[in-house]
Order: structure tokens, then C-alpha cells, then sequence
């Protein structure tokens, strides 16, 4: 079985070290217990993208609440419908090429996944948080990996982290 303890000692590969809670160092990797890697210091809460077993950019996103942020996230929400910015993200993640292998017949949902991550927060984020700024949060493509102990050995979930610039702004005074 894979613990933490044996990614806190290793680390991660030819990357940072990854930082586990104690109460989580001895555990088997889950969903429900790795949460923390999405929670961030400012992030109020995540819209969950349908990633396994394939990438679905169309399909329903699953709401992520971090405690004690529910009624902030619920007013970025209402923005992020009022500006149809599902429907943009959506468009914004089209145009970006999507990777394939076997000689080009299937894609490669897990480097798009990486792939998208880097185009969107470098293009598309970066211009919708100029917009969002007056609104006092903006947004983040995230990866969220697990490393499982069966099956396939890591999953890549893709997120849309939501973080408070009202807690940043506070910080910065």
C-alpha cells in the first residue's frame, strides 16, 4: 500500500516537496482526504471539472466549498453565471490544441489537462480577473492529483479555484 509517509520522504518527483498534515501523513491516498491540496491559503471555494475517465469540459461541474467561505463563494458564483464565463471558459479551452497519441488517433486527455492549465491561466484567466477585480476575487485553473493505491496509479481532476482578493487586500494593509 501507498501512504503518505512514503510521498512526504520522496517527494514529489523532479518537482516541490509537497506539504502533508500530520492527522493525513499515514493515510491512503483519497478523494476525501486529500482535499487539502485545493485548498489553498485566499481560495474560497472550486467548481469541479469532469475529468475521469475523460476529459468532459461540457459536462456538469461539481461544486467545492471550503468551510466557512459558503456564502462568499455563493456571490462569485452568481458572478461567474451573471458573466456567462462557463460558456467563455468553455470556448477559451476549444482553442486550445489538444494533444494525441498512438500516431494521432486517440487524445491525450492527461497532457491537455497540463496543457490547459498552462495556456488558460497564462491567456484567458489573466484577462477574465482584470474584469473580476472589482468584484473582489478571481479565478485559477488548478490540478488536483491523486495518487491512488489501485487502478491507475495517479488521477489529474482539473478545477477552477475561486480565491478572495478581499482577503489579499487585507493582508496587504
Amino acid at each position: 500500500l501507498l501512504y503518505y509517509n512514503i510521498t512526504d520522504i520522496m517527494g514529489k518527483f523532479l518537482g516541490e516537496r509537497e506539504e502533508v498534515p500530520d492527522k493525513k501523513k499515514f493515510m491512503v491516498s483519497t478523494r476525501g482526504n486529500s482535499d487539502y491540496k485545493w485548498h489553498a491559503p485566499g481560495v474560497i471555494g472550486a467548481l469541479e471539472i469532469v475529468s475521469e475517465p475523460q476529459l468532459d469540459l461540457d459536462g456538469a461541474l461539481s461544486r467545492q466549498e471550503v468551510p466557512h467561505h459558503e456564502e462568499e463563494f455563493d456571490k462569485a458564483l452568481a458572478i461567474w453565471q451573471d458573466f456567462h464565463l462557463r460558456r467563455k471558459f468553455v470556448k477559451a479551452c476549444r482553442e486550445v490544441p489538444q494533444p494525441t497519441f498512438c500516431c494521432g488517433i486517440l487524445p491525450d486527455d492527461q497532457q491537455y489537462i497540463h496543457d490547459l492549465e498552462n495556456n488558460i491561466n497564462k491567456g484567458w484567466m489573466k484577462e477574465i480577473n482584470r474584469e473580476l477585480r472589482e468584484y473582489h476575487f478571481s479565478l485559477e485553473l488548478y490540478i488536483w492529483t491523486l495518487h491512488k493505491i489501485s487502478g491507475k496509479s495517479t488521477t489529474d481532476i482539473l478545477m477552477i479555484r475561486f480565491h478572495s482578493q478581499a482577503e489579499q487586500e487585507e493582508k496587504e494593509e
